[in-house]
């Protein structure tokens, strides 16, 4: 199941870089990967690429947090 968007939602500019990997069909399902506190988006490696068999996986790196 995919979520849709609510009617009341607004775009958000963001001001500064995420760091982001996509693994997968751009057509899939979307799944968005975000790591722990310390963490990386490597930390995910092993499960976004068995899950990219059937998801597009975006994996987020916020560096800072």
């Amino acid at each position: 199941m995919v979520a849709s968007v609510p009617s009341n939602a607004t775009d958000v500019s963001l001001t500064s870089t995420i760091y982001h990997r996509q693994i997968g069909d751009k057509n899939a399902p979307p799944l968005i990967f975000i790591h722990g506190l310390f963490g990386s988006l490597e930390n995910l490696g092993l499960i976004a690429r068995k899950l990219s068999e059937n998801y597009c996986i975006y994996s987020l790196d916020l560096p800072n947090h």
